[in-house]
């Protein structure tokens, strides 16, 4: 029997990741249920290139959405390729889709759930806690949150991340006390309270995902409309408009 193997549930979903919900949604209406079962394991060392979803086919080991929809296509000869019926305009319409996708819905999943320093806290952290153990309950969070990081440090959006700017401001209240050294006290340097620092990024980081949401307006993203996103799905033709 397939093994799925996916980070956990949360935000009433069956993954908190959307790679691995993506899986998910595919094997159940591809595999006959009697031929594969989903574990929820969180823990992405099971897998040889460390990521998940990840499926188990034997000894085998297929890590990756896209991975796996090949290796069903293959082993199954076919018959569990949802695209089987598909005709060739189908197919440049879900190619360009998916496209579209990963390219821009991950970094929109990555500002909403791992830079902004709010989110962050307040639901994205917890959420693993739920789903993890120790010690990849204090391990793995911080590991997810600087990969996305770094996969939209391009974007300019580091006013979502509060952490970076009250240590960017504490960088600055030590400078300024070790320019002014011993002539004037430590009390009376000015400097931006963390609560000020706060206030100002939270203006920002809200402009900046509104203006966001505006660009990618005219396609849409499912599962966007915290956003203010459409629904409007892009097919091949539009995109190679732009």
């Amino acid at each position: 029997m397939l093994q799925l193997h996916v980070w956990g549930p949360a935000f009433s979903l069956p993954s908190i990741d959307p790679q691995c919900l993506a899986a998910i949604a595919y094997l159940s209406q591809a595999v006959p249920p009697t031929q594969w079962e989903l574990i929820a394991s969180s823990d992405p060392t099971l897998s040889p290139t460390r990521e998940l979803p990840a499926l188990r086919d034997d000894s085998i080991w297929i890590a990756g959405f896209q991975n796996i929809v090949v290796h069903l296509l293959e082993t199954s000869h076919g018959q569990w390729h949802l695209d089987r019926d598909c005709t060739s305009q189908d197919r440049a319409d879900i190619s360009a889709y998916t496209s579209f996708l990963e390219t821009h819905a991950q970094p929109l999943i990555d500002l909403n759930l791992y830079v902004s320093s709010e989110n962050y806290h307040a639901s994205t952290r917890p959420a693993y806690s739920h789903i993890l153990l120790w010690p990849n309950a204090w391990l793995l969070p911080p590991q997810r949150r600087a990969a996305a990081k770094a996969r939209t440090d391009h974007l300019n959006f580091s006013s979502l991340d509060l952490d970076t700017v009250d240590q960017e401001e504490e960088d600055k209240l030590q400078k300024s006390t070790f320019a002014a050294g011993t002539e004037i006290p430590t009390r009376l340097i000015p400097r931006t309270t963390a609560s000020l620092a706060k206030k100002r990024g939270q203006h920002a980081a809200r402009f900046q995902l509104d203006r966001l949401a505006e660009a990618n307006d005219e396609f849409g993203l499912p599962g966007a409309g915290v956003l203010g996103i459409g629904t409007r799905a892009p097919d091949a033709a539009t995109l190679a408009r732009k």
